[in-house]
């Protein structure tokens, strides 16, 4: 009979305490987490912070906190699942009561993106851990998110920074000539001053003869970076290494022009799944122009709109008066074709697709 009423007891407990967990689990229970910046370079080593609240007396000894994000950000110390392009990362607390518990993790950032928390759910759990309970956390109340600067290929900056040419360009027409630019002679005009006369010149052609000057416009320097992977590419870029090479090499074009105070711009044949439409920036100078362009590089994603040749079709009318370079992982039969119409345009195949190409090539014999 005693033995049956321990048993009877024991069950009321575990009852008693079932109920009491599902009814005041999560009352007076925060949770928080955070960055440590706003924003990140590539390869960076930042800081992720859960803090955990329980004011109240009853404890909570088994607590597991789930959270979901890009899978470019690595958690170090935690136990977390790849599925696709979402890392689902695992952690567990055991909280006391009227206590306070504030983890920091170690993230590095492996790629370039703008990313964030996307969802947090919170288990716990009764002393005898035979419930489980659970609540999930409104991301409208916590700042969960980061933007990933593109890096910087080194390689190809140092080459870049030594080929970068300031000062004024020759163009084909401007309103007014250059002065200070002399290109031989032609005869009068009735619109031209007469102090434009070289009258040298005259006297030896027996005709009134002009100075002829060449149009010159300050130098700037465009960036177009192609978002296809392969010419075959038609919705989405196959190769997302690929593209990453072309936009870390795109940045340090545009770091090497900012740096000697060129202007420079920043184009893509990119667009995004709701505006059908390609990316283009102002021109910048400085040190905070060349960090807005890395921002919209970190936005850049991987849908493809229109091929580059159509695109490059399509630019004809912005290329004048500016030196232009194109990044892009291959050279089709359009981008020579616009290399010979436009003297001042350079193709750039990022390095390390150069490397990887002939790494398979060699693989391959």
């Amino acid at each position: 009979m005693e033995f049956i009423a321990l048993i009877l007891i024991i069950l009321l407990v575990i009852f008693v305490q079932n109920r009491i967990y599902a009814k005041y689990a999560f009352r007076n229970f925060r949770y928080t987490c955070s960055f440590s910046v706003s924003k990140a370079t590539e390869g960076d080593e930042i800081e992720f912070t859960e803090e955990l609240s329980n004011a109240k007396l009853l404890p909570l000894p088994w607590l597991k906190t789930e959270l979901s994000t890009s899978k470019w950000l690595e958690f170090s110390g935690l136990s977390s699942t790849v599925t696709g392009n979402t890392r689902l990362v695992t952690s567990f607390f055991s909280v006391k009561s009227y206590c306070k518990i504030k983890r920091t993790w170690k993230i590095r950032c492996l790629r370039r993106g703008k990313f964030r928390i996307e969802n947090i759910s919170v288990i716990a759990s009764d002393i005898l851990a035979n419930r489980k309970l659970s609540c999930f956390i409104d991301m409208d109340e916590l700042n969960t998110e980061i933007t990933v600067l593109p890096g910087i290929n080194e390689t190809d900056y140092n080459v870049l920074q030594n080929s970068m040419t300031s000062g004024d360009i020759f163009v084909s027409r401007q309103l007014i000539s250059d002065p200070f630019f002399y290109n031989g002679i032609r005869e009068y005009t009735q619109n031209d001053p007469y102090k434009a006369i070289n009258w040298l010149a005259s006297a030896k052609e027996g005709r009134l003869m002009v100075n002829k000057n060449d149009y010159t416009t300050d130098s700037s320097i465009t960036v177009i970076m192609n978002i296809q992977s392969r010419e075959a590419d038609i919705n989405q870029a196959i190769f997302e290494d690929y593209i990453e090479c072309c936009i870390r090499t795109s940045a340090a074009c545009v770091r090497a022009s900012c740096e000697q105070h060129i202007p420079v711009r920043f184009m893509c044949s990119c667009c995004d799944e709701e505006r059908r439409e390609s990316m283009e920036t102002e021109y910048v100078v400085d040190e905070y122009g060349f960090e807005s362009i890395l921002d919209t590089m970190a936005s850049i994603e991987y849908y493809i709109y229109d091929s580059f040749d159509n695109y490059l079709s399509n630019l004809s009318g912005k290329l004048d008066n500016t030196q232009i370079v194109v990044v892009s992982s291959y050279i089709s039969r359009k981008m020579n074709i616009l290399a010979q119409e436009y003297p001042n345009i350079t193709i750039i195949t990022p390095s390390d697709i150069q490397k990887s190409i002939n790494s398979t090539k060699e693989d391959s014999q």
